[in-house]
């Protein structure tokens, strides 16, 4: 007769406070009213365990996901005004995400990102640019931009010299998740 090893009660069941083993699971197996733990384990597009699989440098393969990427440049003269610089037309009902810009003049300038929905403007970034300093690039990761259902959708890239005037140069570029 052969000692059977005893198993080590990794969990608790709530109910009867009694311990538990860990139970194995094969890569493929679904875990509807499985209970416990699943090491080292992701679920697919059909709610089934898999295992991670590495790439060849030892890495989890990430994709960034769906969306389509979008840019607009620009160029304006100098001005003391506020004038628009870069135009990006966006789709209606899509979201915008990875927005991000990038400005430029040989003098002191203010910069702003706007976003035009429908004639409504709301700046989302401001950024100055000016000795030491004549490009800056500004990217808003935790910003979003759900463009609306009628009218104009634009993000704007608007200027104006703060002292003297000097050409503006600017970019602006998002991912469009349809």
């Amino acid at each position: 007769m052969a000692d059977l090893r005893e198993s080590f009660p990794g969990l608790e069941d709530v109910t009867s406070k009694e311990g538990k083993a860990l139970g194995a699971r094969v890569e493929g197996e679904t875990p509807v009213a499985v209970n416990g733990a699943i090491g080292f384990s992701f679920k697919d597009s059909a709610g089934n365990v898999v295992l991670p699989q590495l790439n060849a440098n030892g890495e989890l393969a990430v994709s960034e996901g769906a969306g389509v990427s979008v840019s607009a440049r620009g160029t304006a003269a100098g001005s003391g005004t506020l004038v628009t610089v870069a135009t990006l037309t966006l789709t209606v009902d899509a979201i915008y995400d990875d927005i991000e810009f990038v400005c430029s003049s040989f003098r002191d300038s203010r910069f702003q990102l706007v976003f035009n929905d429908n004639a409504s403007e709301s700046i989302l970034a401001d950024s100055l640019v000016g000795p030491g300093c004549m490009t800056a690039n500004i990217c808003l990761n935790n910003v979003n931009v759900v463009a609306g259902s009628t009218g104009t959708q634009e993000l704007l890239v608007k200027a104006l010299n703060n002292n003297a005037l000097s050409d503006f140069y600017a970019t602006v570029s998002c991912k469009e998740i349809v």
